[in-house]
């Protein structure tokens, strides 16, 4: 989940007005729930599709896509809502033993 992280920190810094970074885990019917909310620059419309915009894209750029193969691998999910001037991204994992 460090991706996620590294993405809102990546996205609120590029916000000149006030920057807002919130991370919260819940354990809610058998699943660990991981929100990660960040400022972004107002009406934006943040792509989740592309890639990294660091030059070593090679070793980059794998952040949304991973996070989401995460999420399954522990029979989870990944969804993200984008509103006026912030992400608010939702994982849920699954922590039951069945």
């Amino acid at each position: 989940m460090g991706l996620a992280l590294d993405n809102a920190i990546e996205a609120a810094e590029q916000v000149n007005d006030f920057k807002e970074i919130e991370f919260t885990a819940k354990n809610y019917q058998g699943y660990l729930v991981l929100y990660f909310k960040n400022s972004i620059i107002s009406n934006s419309h943040p792509d989740f599709n592309k890639t990294s915009k660091l030059s070593d894209s090679f070793n980059h750029g794998f952040g949304v896509k991973g996070i989401k193969q995460f999420a399954k691998i522990y029979n989870g999910e990944m969804k993200y809502i984008t509103e006026k001037d912030k992400v608010i991204l939702r994982v849920t994992l699954s922590v039951s033993n069945g």
